[in-house]
């Protein structure tokens, strides 16, 4: 079998701002300082509009969860009820889809870096190799990846169409917010309760025109990067998965890299997998935020969460575990074999051969997913998977209610 040498997979081509960080090779954690930068914005400005906090935060928040899951056992429902107001240390929903916004960019640059370095580095580890001779690996994996970055400059890098999906979501999150902000934490006895909580919500523009515009443009990029991340992920995995059968993916047997060759592969799915995990739980917290009416305005971002998660989780362990095994099967024939023809009184060579083949059985059967962080971002993926899905069911369940 070949070992390939063939163009790299370059997202950037789609995103000037994100080619200019790869140009300078600049590393993704220099996007966590803009992140952070954000959030010390949100508190500075909730602190200068009096709306950062307020009396029994704890007790609020718990009230809050007990009105959400309509639960009476929790004693704090059963208290007095906190004053209608959602500063921003009561408005965890909203503490959570900030996290998830100002990461976006760092996770998707860091997915794309992974994405640049993929075929250069498991084709200098020897990890892609033809899968049976005359397959043509070389040829079909070329085309591939040039479809890959014809993409990439063509329908991928459509800058005016994804800012004007970010544009809709955001100006439609705003209206919906406005309606009717938080009615499933509402008491059920105050009717008025979700008007009252927009009148002192931390991000109203009554309140702070700074922190809602800061809102906006924070959700804006995120979203923008979201999409971004989607299209080019989506096109990635589609394209590896049509040479599924001309190409053989292996393993480093040595570990030079200490992910047995297969490093930029756990960087792009660390990365994806926390995204899918924080744009999940955003997306639950989206609907914690506006009432049923307007969850409609989701239905575009959660469907392409929903079928994106599996698209990201399975079909790279269809792809890669399948053929690793493959190749840790034929290396161990082609080691006995060597093995068995080597005269028992070299004493050195049988060793340094049989070392080998221990080194190939010891090969884990989960690569890339060898790894208890990895296993857990995969574990945190199916949970939100999961629990988008019974989302998805209640909120089919409760318009069925309201009509």
């Amino acid at each position: 079998m070949n070992k390939l040498t063939i163009d790299r997979i370059d997202p950037f081509l789609s995103e000037r701002s994100l080619a200019w960080l790869s140009l300078r090779r600049i590393p993704p954690e220099i996007l966590l300082a803009p992140a952070f930068a954000s959030v010390v914005l949100f508190v500075v400005l909730a602190k200068f509009s009096n709306s950062l906090s307020m009396d029994d935060v704890p007790l609020a928040v718990c009230q809050d969860v007990g009105h959400l899951l309509e639960s009476s056992k929790l004693s704090c429902v059963n208290e007095p009820s906190v004053p209608a107001a959602m500063p921003l240390a009561r408005d965890v929903w909203s503490i959570v889809l900030m996290f998830a916004a100002v990461l976006s960019p760092y996770l998707v640059y860091k997915q794309w870096t992974g994405f640049h370095a993929l075929i250069p580095t498991l084709s200098r580890n020897g990890l892609i190799l033809d899968r049976y001779p005359g397959s043509d690996a070389v040829g079909a994996l070329t085309l591939e990846v040039d479809a890959m970055n014809r993409y990439f400059r063509g329908p991928g890098s459509s800058t005016l169409f994804t800012s004007l999906i970010a544009a809709i979501a955001m100006a439609s999150l705003m209206v919906g917010e406005r309606a009717a902000i938080y009615r499933p934490l509402a008491p059920p006895s105050d009717a008025e309760w979700p008007t009252k909580v927009w009148d002192k919500w931390w991000a109203n523009p009554a309140i702070s025109s700074w922190s809602w515009m800061l809102y906006f443009v924070v959700g804006f990029v995120a979203v923008y990067y979201i999409v971004r991340m989607n299209l080019v992920g989506s096109r990635v995995v589609l394209g590896l998965w049509r040479v599924r059968r001309r190409v053989l993916y292996g393993a480093d047997v040595d570990n030079a890299d200490g992910d047995y060759g297969w490093k930029p592969v756990t960087r792009i799915l660390s990365a994806t997998w926390v995204a899918l995990i924080l744009h999940g739980a955003g997306l639950l917290s989206l609907m914690v935020l506006l009432d049923i009416p307007n969850w409609v305005l989701l239905v575009p971002l959660l469907g392409q969460w929903l079928v994106l998660l599996p698209f990201y989780t399975i079909l790279p362990l269809v792809i890669v575990m399948r053929d690793v095994r493959r190749f840790r099967k034929m290396k161990e024939k082609e080691t006995q074999l060597v093995l068995a023809a080597i005269p028992s009184s070299d004493v050195v060579q049988r060793t340094t051969v049989a070392q080998r083949l221990r080194d190939i059985r010891d090969l884990p059967l989960l690569l890339p997913f060898h790894k208890w962080w990895t296993a857990r971002s995969v574990i945190g993926a199916i949970f939100a998977f999961a629990a988008a899905l019974w989302t998805t069911a209640k909120v089919i369940w409760d318009v069925n209610l309201l009509s």
